[in-house]
C-alpha cells in the first residue's frame, strides 16, 4: 500500500505538469521525447517503478478484486502512459494480455485469434512509429532501426565501450571488470553487468543476484513476468547498477513472495 500512494502522489504529479508544462518534471531534458516523470530521478527508474506496478496489479486484479472498482490503479495506470517510455508501454501491452488470457472465458481459438489481433496491431503501431512517421523514424533514416529501437545504446557500445575496452583492458579486466568510468557503458542492462565485473565477476553477481532474488517458487506466471522484464532489462540500462531501482526490485520479490503465500 505504501508503494501504491507514492505511485499515486507520482500520478497526479504527472497529471499538473502535463497541464501546466513543468518541464521540471519531464522525463526528458530534449525536446523530441515526450512524457512526464514526475518525481522520479530518470526515466529509467521511473521505468522499473511503473512495470512493478503493472505486476502488483496484474496479481491483486487477477485473484482479488475488479479493476473497474480500484480508481486509484486505473489513474495510476493511465499516467504511465505520459511517461514516454518504450519500457513501459512494451511492459504494460505484455502483461495486459497476459492478465487477458489468464482471466478471460473465451474459448482457446477466440483467444488465439485476439493474440493475433494484438500482434496485427502491435505491428502497425511499430510501423507508424519507427518506420514511417515521428522522431523514432527520423533516428533510424539517421543512424539506422537499430539505433531508434535501443535508444543508440548499440552506438554506444561500439563507438564508446568497446574502444574503452580495446584500449585499456587486460586479462584481469576481462575476469573481473574493467572500469570506474560510469559514461563508457553500453546502458545494455546484462551487457553492463559483464563490463563492470567482467566474466569470474559477472557470474558471481548474477549467482548471489539469484541466491537473494529467487525466494519464490517459479511458476508459469512468474517465468513470463520475469521474462518481460528481463527483455526489457536487455535493452535498456540502470536495472542492476541503480540503487533507486534495486528498491523496485527488492518490491518485485516481495510481491512474488506474497502471491506464493497466498496461493
Amino acid at each position: 500500500m505504501t508503494f501504491k500512494n507514492i505511485m499515486l502522489v507520482n500520478a497526479c504529479l504527472i497529471f499538473i505538469a502535463f497541464a501546466f508544462q513543468f518541464n521540471f518534471l519531464a522525463t526528458y531534458d530534449i525536446s523530441f521525447r515526450f512524457g512526464y516523470n514526475g518525481l522520479f530521478v530518470s526515466s529509467a527508474t521511473s521505468s522499473y517503478a511503473f512495470l512493478t506496478f503493472f505486476i502488483l496489479c496484474y496479481f491483486r486484479h487477477t485473484n482479488q478484486l475488479s479493476l473497474k472498482k480500484d480508481w486509484s490503479t486505473i489513474l495510476i495506470i493511465f499516467s504511465s502512459l505520459f511517461v514516454g517510455t518504450k519500457a513501459i508501454y512494451l511492459g504494460l501491452v505484455l502483461i495486459s494480455c497476459l492478465a487477458f488470457f489468464k482471466t478471460n472465458k473465451l474459448s482457446i481459438r477466440a483467444k488465439g485469434f485476439s493474440l493475433l489481433t494484438v500482434f496485427v496491431f502491435g505491428l502497425f503501431i511499430f510501423y507508424i512509429t519507427f518506420i514511417k512517421i515521428g522522431d523514432f523514424n527520423e533516428i533510424k533514416e539517421a543512424s539506422g532501426l537499430l539505433s531508434a529501437i535501443l535508444s543508440f545504446r548499440n552506438d554506444l557500445l561500439i563507438n564508446v565501450t568497446l574502444p574503452y575496452i580495446n584500449e585499456n583492458w587486460t586479462v584481469w579486466n576481462y575476469l573481473f571488470g574493467g572500469t570506474s568510468n560510469f559514461d563508457t557503458r553500453t546502458q545494455l542492462g546484462f551487457l553492463d553487468v559483464f563490463y563492470f565485473w567482467g566474466v569470474i565477476g559477472g557470474i558471481c553477481y548474477f549467482y548471489i543476484f539469484q541466491q537473494n532474488f529467487f525466494r519464490f517458487r517459479n511458476t508459469t506466471e512468474t517465468l513470463i513476468l520475469l521474462s518481460i522484464i528481463s527483455l526489457i532489462v536487455f535493452m535498456g540500462g540502470n536495472f542492476f547498477e541503480s540503487a533507486t531501482a534495486a528498491i523496485y526490485i527488492l518490491i518485485l520479490r516481495e510481491i512474488f513472495l506474497s502471491q506464493q503465500t497466498k496461493s
